[in-house]
């Protein structure tokens, strides 16, 4: 329940503050007001509070290769050019996939509650960070690995598998560089890149630790700094779904939730 507007004006009133002058508080309904967001969050506390903490994180975004922008852009363009363009787009593909992870027939299982923000933070293209909550949850390390996984595909000689493995290392690899590098320590702040592990467990904070099994080869940084992809291995990868990647075909983080702390993450702009 928000109570600082009403208290700030009655104290403004009675102590004559000439800075309150003028000052107007937003209505809750207001669209993207604090009390708006505060709202959300406390909405969404409550469904935590009433069914339990989510059962997945999944952050999903937006590729600017899909095949759709190319069909829909013009000659020179690019789809930072068109933002009208890019974001009917994003929320078309988005509601398809709510459509399928929603429902007691939901691909990571029948769902309790789904909860997402569509963010953008000055990059010009969005992503959406989902919080769900399904009904079995993977407490095992052979569950967890069938909807989470950190490993490359199995080579394989079909054009599906090779495609499948190209499209891995492309969208769900991790490029180190100045933007997650500790200044004290001069490692990654993700903690990439992560050991390899002979199974998936779980450590007394609750936190999943997947099993990577291929090692890199001789990886080194070009001179751009970036990582050559074609010589990484597991320790790279970014935890995702198989399902979700084939169908979003775009990076699609897809991790399992051990606290309930990512609610605030979801509404952060707020603290």
């Amino acid at each position: 329940v928000y109570r600082g507007g009403s208290q700030e004006s009655l104290n403004a009133s009675a102590d004559g503050d000439a800075r309150m002058k003028g000052q107007q508080i937003l209505n809750k309904n207001f669209i993207g007001s604090p009390r708006h967001f505060r709202r959300l969050c406390q909405d969404a506390l409550e469904l935590v509070r009433r069914y339990g903490r989510p059962t997945y994180f999944i952050t999903l975004t937006c590729n600017r290769h899909w095949r759709e922008f190319k069909e829909l852009l013009g000659k020179n363009e690019s789809v930072y050019d068109r933002p009208d363009v890019a974001n009917r787009v994003f929320k078309l593909k988005l509601d398809q996939m709510l459509a399928m992870l929603r429902g007691p027939d939901g691909i990571l299982g029948p769902e309790v509650y789904c909860i997402h923000v569509i963010e953008y933070q000055k990059r010009g293209l969005p992503h959406v960070h989902i919080a769900l909550k399904t009904e079995v949850e993977p407490s095992t390390p052979a569950a967890v690995d069938r909807v989470v996984t950190c490993q490359l595909p199995d080579p394989g000689d079909t054009a599906e598998t090779k495609a499948f493995e190209k499209k891995v290392r492309s969208l769900m690899f991790h490029s180190c560089g100045a933007w997650c590098e500790n200044a004290k320590t001069g490692l990654c702040k993700d903690g990439f890149p992560f050991p390899l592990e002979p199974r998936s467990w779980q450590d007394d904070f609750g936190f999943w630790h997947h099993k990577r099994v291929r090692p890199s080869i001789h990886a080194q940084k070009n001179e751009s700094g970036k990582m050559d992809k074609s010589k990484l291995g597991d320790e790279w990868v970014v935890q995702y779904n198989r399902h979700i990647l084939h169908l979003w075909d775009a990076s699609a983080n897809v991790q399992i939730a051990h606290t309930v702390n990512l609610i605030f993450y979801l509404f952060k702009y707020l603290f």
